[in-house]
């Protein structure tokens, strides 16, 4: 049985250009987070990333960790001149422990993210709060908190984070994905969807899928996965917490293939262009 009853706060004081590391003798599972400072890029957003390296046993969990996870979540409240904030996931694993599957990192995670300013050319200040959860014989709830500047002259960690980002899911057009199709149908509470994704070579052996849709009040259960000739079928129920109808919009759907070495993302429901 798996123990979420343990909670540490950990607060990381990250000055310009410097990331500061912590004192990790009480950071049970954790053997340090910094954040990469990173760059400016020719767009004027930023490009920074948060890193997590934890100790040897330990993992922590993907944006969809399954119903076993601690998926994490970034509240930037506090933060000052923030647009908004993309993240670029890089592709997950999968583990199983006690007959239980969850997706997520071991090792070194680093999520990059990039942060569009409300004024360009201005530094963005960063004060937000962070939380995730590590997992090994049990699982333990973290807490940390983020203060940062990110300044138009700060260039930093360029080629740690591009190594992340080039770790990314591939796309649709570049997994050979051919068409893309949703059967919905009504269930008590919410909705049933049928995903079928056909390839138009060999089709990749994927371990899980991944349905995902955006709401608070929405939970997703993925339900089954078969590949059949070229296709791969993936199951998926959606319930709203309210227990009221809603509208599913399949564009703004989320479809994840998740491999041994790599993961396809598929945006929407629909062919790729």
């Amino acid at each position: 049985m798996l123990n979420y009853g343990l909670k540490f706060g950990i607060v990381l004081a990250l000055l310009p250009m410097v990331g500061i590391a912590q004192d990790t003798d009480r950071q049970i599972g954790i053997k340090n987070i910094d954040l990469l400072q990173g760059w400016r890029t020719t767009s004027g957003t930023h490009m920074a990333a948060v890193r997590i390296t934890l100790e040897d046993g330990w993992k922590t969990y993907w944006r969809a960790p399954s119903s076993n996870g601690i998926p994490p979540s970034f509240d930037w409240d506090g933060s000052k001149n923030l647009g908004s904030v993309e993240f670029h996931w890089p592709s997950p694993k999968i583990f199983v422990q006690y007959s239980i599957s969850t997706i997520g990192y071991k090792g070194e995670f680093i999520l990059p993210f990039e942060v569009t300013p409300v004024t360009a050319g201005e530094p963005i200040t960063l004060n937000a709060q962070v939380d995730f959860g590590v997992c090994s014989e049990v699982c333990v709830p973290v807490t940390s908190h983020i203060e940062a500047i990110l300044d138009t002259g700060t260039t930093t960690h360029r080629s740690t984070i591009e190594t992340a980002l080039a770790a990314r899911p591939r796309t649709a057009q570049e997994s050979n994905v051919q068409t893309v199709s949703c059967q919905i149908a009504s269930i008590k509470d919410g909705v049933s969807i049928v995903a079928r994704i056909a390839f138009s070579d060999k089709t990749p052996k994927v371990l899980q899928s991944v349905i995902e849709y955006p709401g608070a009040d929405i939970w997703v259960e993925q339900v089954a996965l078969k590949s059949t000739g070229n296709t791969i079928v993936a199951k998926a129920e959606l319930v709203s917490f309210s227990s009221e109808p809603f509208e599913l919009d399949q564009n703004a759907m989320r479809l994840t293939l998740i491999s041994k070495d790599q993961s396809i993302e598929i945006n929407g429901c629909s062919n790729p262009s």
